[in-house]
């Protein structure tokens, strides 16, 4: 069941990545609702695509619904749809997206960000197995398998009032937690090989990789925005390589967000980029106050930095300054 290819296409073979597959492979053939648990970005909807992939559902459709993009005014008509002329506007009859789902999987995705009003009228659809056309008198019967997935701590919400708990009941008959990059730091380097070959074929260059500065980087870098802000990293990195087979340490910056420069390089280091970044143009003297270190190791750690790029000499040897590289200024 882990080779087949819809897990396979879950990157990583983590010992987190590894159980999350074994329990997908479990639970993806049982007629059960299915809660998908993780930070922004970690993954959420290719679990889901797997989950489908390997049901018995799999040859009728799979319909995602945003919920944190439904409008509160069309979420009744999205959702079960209406028939013509039922409001201004309704010019022809529509099938909802609940019942376009049926005797497939329906997926919502940001079930956190649902109001109170939709939650109830969700409810409604989860107890019955019916949907009724806005202007409709009658209730249509649909067949779907529910997966839902959230980037909020449901519990803490139903403790504000937030989120109901009888509708957390109807959809968490069984809870898949995905995990944070930080905790599949090994799955890393497979994530960047898959990320390159997808976007040197979109974007016709030839990147082969980082030279293992940059890779020792990316491993100790937190991924706040987790496998999402991965992939953005190593696409900017393709757009940016320019025939370049390697790109190095010199060139992460540009290829991270401006606030992420204070995560590169050692402890002292990050001290040194951070007093750049508040005064602008530093030197030696600048910087022994805040280190408490000899004036020989600070002017080791600074052509450290300026040799990988992340600082700027300017001066005389004798009134030596720097400064930070236009990209992070």
């Amino acid at each position: 069941m882990l080779t087949s290819k819809p897990l396979k296409e879950l990157i990583g073979t983590s010992p987190p990545m590894l159980n999350l597959k074994k329990l997908i492979g479990i639970v993806a053939p049982k007629e059960v609702r299915v809660l998908i648990q993780g930070e922004r970005g970690t993954g959420k909807e290719l679990v889901a695509d797997a989950i489908h992939r390997l049901s018995n559902r799999r040859k009728m459709p799979l319909i995602k619904i945003n919920c944190a993009v439904l409008s509160r005014d069309l979420l009744a008509s999205e959702l079960f749809g209406h028939v013509k002329g039922s409001f201004t506007g309704a010019t022809s009859t529509r099938t909802g997206l609940i019942a376009a789902a049926d005797r497939g999987t329906l997926f919502l995705d940001e079930i956190g960000d649902l109001s109170l009003d939709a939650q109830a009228a969700l409810l409604r659809f989860l107890q019955e197995g019916e949907v009724r056309p806005i202007g409709s008198l009658q209730t249509l019967k649909v067949d779907v398998r529910v997966i839902s997935a959230t980037n909020h701590n449901l519990e803490d919400l139903m403790k504000k009032g937030a989120f109901r708990e009888d509708l957390y009941d109807r959809l968490s008959g069984f809870v898949l937690e995905v995990p944070p990059l930080r905790d599949r730091r090994e799955d890393i380097p497979d994530l960047i090989d898959h990320f390159i070959e997808k976007y040197n074929q979109r974007y016709h260059e030839n990147l082969r990789g980082f030279t293992k500065e940059a890779m020792a980087t990316f491993l100790d870098y937190p991924w706040k925005g987790n496998v999402r802000e991965l992939e953005n990293m190593v696409s900017r990195a393709v757009i940016l390589s320019q025939g370049k087979r390697e790109i190095g340490l010199s060139q992460i910056p540009a290829l991270l967000s401006r606030q992420s420069f204070k995560f590169l390089g050692n402890s002292k280091q990050k001290i040194i980029l951070k007093v750049a970044k508040e005064k602008g143009r530093i030197t030696v003297k600048d910087l022994q106050p805040k280190l408490r270190i000899s004036e020989r190791a600070i002017r080791n750690h600074l052509r450290q930095l300026v040799k990988s790029g992340l600082l700027k000499p300017e001066g005389s040897r004798k009134n030596m300054g720097y400064t930070l590289p236009g990209h992070l200024n």
